[in-house]
């Protein structure tokens, strides 16, 4: 079973483009040719830019940003991305440019492009916060933990209110089973954002893998009035650890497949020892697809194994297991 929580990443409204820039030497030690030559060939994919270069001439960095910032709010991204990798080109330590390519970049999944670009703002400035929280959580997403940790720790003790960062580090704590850590990141970030549903679906899962049901089933609850359909997923493993199987099966179907709901809460219901219930859901699972859902077919192959092993408690359902569904 996957894990079910939200990643919500950066500002999503940036991209790519292949600019030309020529500069002296940079803080790194790189001759500014290679560095222009490197970003030529990393910070542009839209249309393509010789239509722009004939249209839009642009004489300074701040006539390009202010040009690419109109366009942002009319929409136009390809000309926004232009406009702001000429200024770059102009202008080659303007973060504000180099954050509004890093953001474009983000919001179009272009991670190579939008790494590069947060790396290039925060050799400039390694505090920037916001470039802080938009490295971490690619690194997040690509479960580099560590260095996204390590990233989203510094951007938050800068800047409080960044509460994607706060849900970046309660993500990360739960992976490594801090729960506690978890529920107090997610507090942050709800405290800054009351208004964004993931974040009590996410602090509503750690709530369940941390055992607190009520607490669980409160955030999940939440989530649901606030649109997430995905925590119906969660609170239907609340209802199952509750035994409460046949509801549990129905909250899981409005986002899940019949067959993966019912095997789901099946395997609850053995790892909590109820063995009839586990096999009657794994049952029904495999009727109704029972020629791809092999999952359900070796989940009662365990559950025969199980009940053998059991057969000489007299049937008792009782098994008291530490084992927690895979993440």
């Amino acid at each position: 079973m996957s894990r079910i929580c939200t990643v919500t990443t950066g500002i999503a409204a940036l991209l790519v483009i292949t600019g030309c820039a020529s500069t002296p030497t940079g803080a790194d030690g790189k001759d500014r040719e290679a560095l222009a030559a490197e970003d030529e060939t990393s910070l542009y994919d839209g249309t393509p830019e010789v239509v722009f270069a004939t249209e839009f001439p642009v004489a300074s960095a701040a006539e390009a940003v202010a040009r690419a910032d109109a366009a942002l709010k009319e929409g136009k991204t390809d000309l926004a991305l232009y406009m702001y990798v000429r200024a770059f080109d102009m202008e080659p330590e303007n973060t504000y440019a180099l954050m509004r390519i890093a953001q474009i970049h983000d919001s179009r999944g272009n991670e190579t492009l939008a790494t590069k670009s947060y790396a290039r703002v925060l050799r400039h400035e390694p505090e920037h916060t916001a470039a802080l929280q938009g490295l971490g959580l690619i690194h997040l997403e690509n479960k580099r933990h560590d260095e996204a940790m390590a990233l989203l720790e510094k951007a938050v003790a800068a800047e409080p209110t960044l509460w994607r960062a706060h849900n970046g580090i309660g993500i990360i704590a739960d992976i490594d089973g801090d729960h506690e850590r978890a529920i107090a990141a997610f507090d942050e970030a709800i405290r800054v954002n009351p208004r964004e549903g993931s974040l009590f679906n996410n602090r509503g899962y750690s709530y369940y893998l941390n055992g607190d049901y009520p607490s669980a089933a409160r955030d999940l609850t939440v989530a649901l009035s606030m649109g997430v359909e995905r925590a119906s997923v969660n609170l239907g493993l609340v209802l199952a650890r509750q035994a409460d199987y046949l509801k549990a099966v129905h909250m899981m179907s409005r986002t899940e497949k019949p067959e993966v709901a019912y095997n789901d809460v099946g395997y609850i219901a053995m790892r909590q020892g109820h063995l009839e219930v586990a096999e009657t859901y794994f049952q029904r699972a495999l009727q109704i697809s029972p020629r791809y859902f092999a999952e359900a077919e070796r989940n009662l192959e365990e559950l025969r194994l199980l009940s053998e092993a059991y057969k000489s408690d007299n049937g008792v359902s009782s098994i008291v297991s530490s084992t927690t569904l895979s993440q």
